[in-house]
């Protein structure tokens, strides 16, 4: 609005709640990047005819309303639709024997969700959902279901991958996305079967980045998404989507004191799930690169991680880099010190070793580090290790 009289005119002929409606709803769209809001494309996309003006009121005929829904409840239903065809639910079950037969029963064990990856009918979920179940069975969309087994897992990142013994119906493979360009508040959506509720849709934010959580095998899982999306019980491996339908990240932990939702989830970033899963699908397990290079928690005042050895044949040996030394007086000296990683600073062996695990078997390393050259010297060189 131009003046305040013009606020107060249109405030005394009714308008007003209704603009700020419109106009909210046309600023939340453009927010999220949503292409051609004003334009004919979005309209085609959703049965109307019109554009929408910042100061229609919300009628079907100005276009706001399509069949009694706004433009961006429309635009999560049809990403709903999308995508909840690439979801399915697991269930585990344990073979036990009664008390009154030798025939084996399948005992129910604990359910969960995973996902479409391709179409050769790989399913992607959490390694906690499946375990060690004797069987597994995958439930698709349209309720059909198929017995699966686990082809290979990660417990560092508490990923696992399943082969179907039957495909769906129709495979619908997940679009997979780059976490690396999420940001604080962007909304995300996780479609999951909590409670063993099929295809439960939940809508938040994304709460933080670069959370850290501890995986399956005790390890610790870097680069988290917090998100107050609902996660329940059930939801563990369903997929986190961004606005447009892709995955973000895979759901897979709580922060709660009575183990259901409070505000507060996790989801493993969609780059290491590309990375782990296509390792697993190719070799039958995750295939970490090594540096060889043996360090110190400790790093004695200096900024950077001291090397404490170098295993022979390593990728450390053919860089150059040096351990610890025996100095004139018998004491030890420090050899190499590394400050960065691949441009990235690095205090910690934790923090290098996050660094390492973003690469491939057969990639090259650079590495910054300070050498020690006498009492009282160090000279900065740069290195190039082969993975």
């Amino acid at each position: 609005w131009e003046s305040l009289a013009a606020l107060r005119t249109l405030a005394n002929s009714g308008g007003f709640v209704h603009a700020v409606a419109s106009r909210r709803v046309s600023v939340d769209l453009e927010s999220r990047g949503w292409d051609a809001f004003h334009g004919p494309k979005l309209a085609r996309q959703f049965g109307g005819s019109q554009t929408l003006s910042a100061n229609s009121a919300p009628t079907e005929s100005s276009g706001q309303l399509q069949g009694g829904l706004f433009i961006d409840e429309q635009y999560v239903v049809n990403m709903f639709n999308k995508c909840r065809h690439s979801v399915v639910h697991i269930r585990s079950y344990d073979q036990a024997m009664t008390l009154f037969s030798l025939n084996p029963v399948q005992i129910p064990r604990g359910s969960g969700t995973g996902f479409v990856w391709d179409d050769k009918g790989h399913i992607v979920t959490n390694l906690h959902v499946v375990g060690s179940a004797g069987t597994l069975q995958v439930a698709w969309a349209d309720g059909k279901t198929a017995t699966a087994k686990v082809q290979g897992a990660s417990a560092d990142k508490d990923i696992a991958v399943l082969a179907t013994e039957g495909k769906g119906p129709s495979l619908a493979p997940v679009q997979v996305g780059f976490s690396n360009l999420l940001n604080v508040g962007q909304r995300v959506f996780a479609i999951g079967n909590p409670f063993g509720l099929d295809q439960t849709l939940t809508a938040g934010i994304v709460s933080g980045l670069g959370r850290e959580i501890t995986g399956a095998g005790g390890k610790t899982i870097r680069d988290v998404i917090q998100t107050d999306a609902a996660i329940n019980p059930g939801n563990s491996g369903g997929p986190l989507l961004d606005s447009q339908g892709r995955l973000v990240g895979v759901n897979t932990a709580i922060a709660s004191s009575s183990g259901t939702f409070s505000g507060v989830g996790f989801a493993i970033p969609s780059n290491t799930v590309r990375r782990v899963v296509s390792q697993i699908i190719r070799h039958g397990r995750e295939v970490q690169p090594r540096l060889g290079a043996n360090c110190l928690l400790d790093h004695y005042g200096k900024r950077g991680v001291v090397v404490h050895s170098v295993e022979p044949g390593s990728a450390a040996e053919r860089a150059g880099l040096r351990g610890l030394q025996r100095g004139a007086g018998g004491g030890w000296v420090i050899g190499d010190l590394i400050v960065a990683a691949a441009g990235q600073p690095v205090v910690h062996p934790e923090e290098l070793q996050s660094v390492i695990e973003q690469f491939e078997t057969g990639d090259i390393l650079n590495l910054t580090v300070d050498r020690v050259v006498g009492p009282d010297r160090m000279d900065r060189i740069e290195i190039q290790a082969h993975l």
